[in-house]
């Protein structure tokens, strides 16, 4: 039995029932935000923004002239919008950084780990090739600016490659991808009622969208598309829109789709979403995203409310309080800044003869001095003082700006107050690696669940080769976790550069030139650590395949000391050790190391940085021997302090490149001396 409508969740009504409901939560978002100031102070902001010589009056781009006000015109506005240069260098400091994406992976099993590379080299792919990098700094913007910023990130199935036809109707079928838009705080209405600006079960997301494309995409729905509906009632609230022009332009072939996202909760078990224009629903279905494809910046929150803030609006005072002051030394100069000249009355000098525009003044007496173009030092001095409280609100300061105070003398000083800035900044730079780091887990996961078609990416490589990768969602499937890691600002200067190649030349992690020239001009530490994770992960390829019983083949060129000691950590645990066959594995596996350390050339070990293999333990119940002078070598040393011979074969030829091994003693015992040449016929096989 269908239940009431005061008896159902809102979000769980079906058809014009949900409709109805949406809109009301829609429009009581955008009354909320007149009723609290919100709107007011969002209409301040992008005014301000934009450089209105008034922030409530003034129009857009005054900044861009001089403009006239007052009673006959008798002000002269000049705008210095510094509001908007010091977001921008804000704005700077906290993107200027290059952000270097990394993977976390369920398990630390080599899939798993070879998965993380990939699934870098696929995320860069879309910081770069995608613009996902510029749209995370617009939506940073939009957050410093606007109070919020927001990046909306669903699934488009009709973007991508075409890889099939539709069986019946020979439609195309694309690969799909994911697509990117940026927003600001009155694109998301959300629920009001919140006492905090996280953990949002529900929002809505509208966008502008071309009604024909629109159509097109639902044929099914082309007519409601294309037909003129009339205006929700909240459309005509100011807040509704951040716009240039006060009349609204009705020739359009614009419309919003709004997209109302729920999430998998425990009344709303398979979450829910739903696109609709006006009073018709295009989609309603369940949520088919892990988590909702909308992500948020905002420099800070009110607390007690769902909304986010920005020291932008702190600005927003002393903004409109130089304006004046500028304006008011404008005036006086645009009005008395040329010149008068006084003359007796009836003399020859005519206003003829005056040239730059100066003015005759004739009197009986000389006036008295005016200074008509002299402004109040203390007016002056109030703008300046206007301008520091500015850039200490904001947290940037004047050095960064590019006019560093006549007191900062010397580098270190200069350099304190940058850092100074660029620690206010990291404030909101945190926020933002955590938008790019929310974006790029929902990127994975998309191409995991949806992308099951092979794709081909341009993605980097080793040494930060570009090169082409076909892979599908399948490859990635471990990746649980995306993280953000920033890069070093020492590499962006060449000497910066240089000191970190010369530092992992000295720590012996460079051993190509080609290495030491890469670093130095990408200032990338890939190319030095990459061939040290490619053996660490060969390594643990290695363990698995120990554990699983599979055929582990060791050679000459491997770091053996590295790999014994990896592998016999896998006997570290009780478990392992009661396995006779993986213990006898291991240890197997573990000798073939040893011997091949042992015969290697040593030309091999020098050129791997490898350190000469220990020397075998010796046989129980043996002494060493001095070894015999060789009378064929002239100048070779008589007798051998150490006692040790280089180790022959039964034949009594000598093994090259094995360690030297002690002889017996005379008169050892015959058991003792078959057990040696047992020993040693092993060594020979």
């Amino acid at each position: 039995m269908q239940k009431k409508q005061s008896e159902q969740y809102w979000a769980s009504l079906p058809g014009d029932e949900f409709l109805d409901e949406a809109h009301a939560k829609i429009k009581l978002f955008y009354e909320d935000l007149e009723a609290t100031g919100l709107a007011t102070v969002l209409a301040l902001c992008y005014r301000a923004y934009y450089g209105a010589a008034n922030n409530s009056t003034g129009q857009l781009f005054d900044s861009a002239q001089l403009t006239r006000s007052g009673k006959n015109a008798s002000i002269t506005n000049l705008i210095v919008n510094h509001y908007r240069n010091l977001l921008r260098h804000t704005l700077q400091l906290a993107t200027s950084q290059k952000p270097a994406y990394g993977c976390r992976a369920t398990n630390s099993d080599y899939k798993s780990q070879a998965q993380c590379i990939l699934g870098k080299g696929v995320l860069d792919y879309y910081l770069v090739e995608k613009k996902v990098s510029r749209i995370r700094a617009q939506a940073i913007e939009n957050g410093l600016a606007f109070l919020e910023g927001w990046i909306h990130a669903p699934w488009n199935t009709t973007k991508g490659e075409i890889y099939d036809r539709h069986p019946e109707t020979g439609a195309p079928i694309y690969q799909g991808d994911k697509d990117f838009s940026v927003h600001n705080i009155l694109d998301v209405p959300r629920d009001i009622t919140l006492k905090t600006s996280n953990n949002h079960q529900w929002r809505f997301i509208r966008q502008p969208m071309n009604k024909w494309d629109l159509a097109a995409k639902y044929p099914a729905f082309a007519d409601d598309i294309l037909k003129e509906s009339p205006a929700y009632d909240y459309e005509d609230l100011p807040c509704f829109n951040l716009q240039i022009r006060d009349d609204a332009v009705t020739e359009t072939d614009l419309i919003y789709m709004w997209t109302f996202y729920h999430e998998k909760t425990d009344s709303m078990k398979q979450g829910r979403q739903v696109n609709f224009i006006n009073s018709k629903k295009l989609f309603d279905g369940p949520l088919p995203y892990r988590r909702i494809p909308l992500f948020r910046f905002t420099p800070d929150r009110i607390e007690g409310t769902p909304y986010g803030y920005s020291p932008a609006v702190d600005l927003l005072g002393p903004q409109q309080a130089h304006n004046i002051l500028s304006s008011t030394i404008m005036s006086n100069q645009a009005a008395f800044g040329v010149q008068s000249v006084w003359t007796k009355r009836n003399d020859n000098v005519s206003v003829t003869t005056l040239s730059g525009g100066m003015k005759n003044l004739q009197s009986d007496e000389m006036p008295q001095a005016v200074q008509l173009t002299k402004t109040a030092p203390e007016t002056f001095d109030f703008r300046q003082q206007l301008e520091a409280e500015m850039e200490t609100l904001i947290g940037i300061s004047a050095t960064v700006r590019g006019n560093p105070e006549a007191s900062l003398k010397s580098g270190n000083a200069l350099a304190l107050i940058v850092s100074q800035s660029i620690q206010f900044a990291n404030l909101i730079e945190e926020d933002a690696n955590e938008l790019l780091e929310d974006l790029g887990t929902s990127i994975l996961e998309d191409l995991r669940d949806f992308g099951k078609t092979p794709r081909v990416m341009n993605i980097m490589g080793e040494s930060s080769r570009p090169y082409q990768k076909t892979f599908s969602g399948d490859d990635i499937s471990s990746l649980n976790r995306v993280v953000v890691e920033q890069v070093s600002p020492l590499s962006k200067t060449i000497a910066g550069r240089a000191e970190i190649a010369n530092n992992l030349l000295q720590q012996g992690m460079i051993k190509d030139p080609n290495q030491y020239i890469m670093v130095l001009t990408t200032g990338q530490l890939d190319p030095a650590i990459e061939g040290t994770q490619h053996k660490l992960l060969n390594m643990r390829a290695e363990n698995e395949d120990l554990r699983n019983g599979k055929a582990v083949v060791a050679i000459v060129s491997d770091n053996h000391a590295g790999h014994i000691q990896s592998h016999l950590e896998l006997l570290d645990s009780p478990d392992a050790r009661k396995d006779p066959q993986f213990v006898a594995r291991v240890l197997a596996h573990n000798s073939e190391h040893l011997n091949l350390w042992r015969t290697a050339d040593p030309s091999i070990l020098m050129i791997t940085g490898q350190q000469p293999p220990p020397p075998p333990a010796p046989i129980p119940g043996m002494m060493p021997q001095p070894m015999q002078p060789d009378p064929s070598q002239q100048g070779a040393p008589q007798g051998n302090p150490g006692g040790i011979m280089q180790p022959q074969d039964p034949r009594g030829n000598n093994l090259p490149g094995m360690p030297q091994k002690p002889n017996l003693p005379p008169g050892a015992p015959v058991e003792a001396q078959a057990a040696y040449e047992k020993q040693q016929l092993e060594n020979v096989a």
